[in-house]
């Protein structure tokens, strides 16, 4: 595959932007809160688009980083992200499917088995698009849909991206990618006509136009982020406050008193999403604004940001076994035990990340390197993990 010249690329050392953890940690906050039953918090699925939303924004900057997007160059990103996301996925697995030997009854242990084959094939989301009915429980793994769609979108976007570069103009390439971002919302629009709502929920191909407005903003920010810096201050802060107001609402309402006509909400706090993401990393001079940065960027949330790949993968099974060993079964106890879930998730989730996710990730094995190029230290131009 021949090297694609990638105009106005972004510059090759990484920055870290403590403040994009504390974006993930508002959005694993709103999962957790979710999965949890707290009163007042249905916020799983907007935690859920803005990690997509996240991740298409700085997968996009890790693949328009190196000047030549090569077929090396995706070699290298396609086994950091094993490296990143596999072997704590693993380690989930494989202690749910020894749970399940030891303390699940015959069906329950079959569907833990058929759980982990998808999780580990990255298909959790196929599985339940064509199985699972409105209302229907989740397992253990039922979670892991969202890693189904982000690993199938990572196989389609760097090729993709590759032929978008093609195109002379930044104004040329947006106009692809949003016009795929506009027919995606379209096809969820028919499905949702037609009551597909179990498929809309689960499925690949419905969650896309989540994913690629952060590609847009990858795209994009290059070019405007000093036109932004200069002239668009107050614009940017007073949108970004107003997303944060805004999914706050969604999360407070009800999924079924939601008005969104067409089940747009997904796209609408993409949009949002995206408003914050450009205020936490274009450069600000206001107060409100440098507040505003702060607080997403306070050391405890940025942590609870770092680690929330293991709080995603686990707080699932830490609540079903904690619900089991505690009998918690009414809203009263779900309160009286929700620190304890909460504290016990986050324990787990540090674990995994010291002991599992962060030497994998600092591999210097020389033959390893050898044999794939290299795995290169990378990030979009604003961020270093992606």
């Amino acid at each position: 595959m021949t090297g694609v010249t990638c105009a106005r690329a972004y510059p090759p050392t990484p920055v870290r932007v403590a403040a994009l953890d504390g974006l993930r940690a508002l959005a694993i906050g709103l999962v957790v809160g979710y999965h949890a039953q707290v009163p007042g918090l249905h916020g799983g699925a907007i935690g859920v688009d803005i990690f997509f939303t996240l991740s298409g924004f700085l997968i996009t900057g890790v693949l328009l980083r190196p000047a030549d997007l090569s077929w090396a160059e995706l070699k290298r990103f396609y086994m950091r992200r094993v490296l990143r996301l596999f072997p704590a996925l693993v380690v989930v697995v494989a202690f749910c499917l020894l749970y399940s030997l030891l303390w699940l009854d015959g069906g329950a242990r079959s569907f833990v088995f058929t759980e982990s084959a998808t999780s580990l094939s990255y298909t959790t989301d196929f599985y339940l698009s064509f199985t699972q009915r409105p209302g229907d429980p989740w397992g253990l793994l039922g979670h892991t849909w969202t890693l189904g769609v982000e690993e199938q979108f990572y196989l389609i976007w760097p090729f993709a991206l590759i032929l978008i570069m093609r195109r002379a103009t930044i104004r040329a390439r947006l106009t692809l990618v949003l016009l795929a971002t506009v027919a995606d919302s379209v096809w969820r629009a028919g499905l949702n006509i037609s009551g597909q709502h179990a498929y809309i929920g689960n499925a690949f191909d419905t969650h896309l136009d989540v994913l690629l407005v952060g590609c847009a903003l990858a795209l994009a920010l290059p070019e405007v982020v000093d036109r932004l810096e200069q002239w668009h201050q107050r614009s940017m802060t007073c949108g970004a406050l107003a997303s944060i107001c805004l999914i706050a609402l969604i999360s407070a309402v009800p999924p079924h008193l939601r008005v969104f006509p067409l089940d747009t909400g997904d796209l609408v706090v993409a949009v949002a999403t995206a408003a914050i993401i450009v205020r936490l990393i274009v450069p600000c001079s206001t107060r409100v604004a440098r507040g505003y940065v702060a607080a997403f960027s306070f050391s405890p949330v940025v942590w609870i940001g770092a680690i929330s790949y293991g709080i995603y993968l686990w707080h699932v099974v830490v609540f079903d076994i904690c619900k089991r060993a505690f009998d918690i079964d009414t809203q009263e106890r779900r309160v009286v035990f929700a620190p304890l879930l909460l504290l016990a998730t986050i324990a787990v989730a540090a674990l995994s990340y010291y002991v599992v996710e962060k030497p994998f990730l600092k591999l210097k094995d020389e033959r390893f390197r050898a044999r794939f190029g290299g795995i290169r230290r990378g990030g979009p131009a604003l961020s270093r993990r992606a």
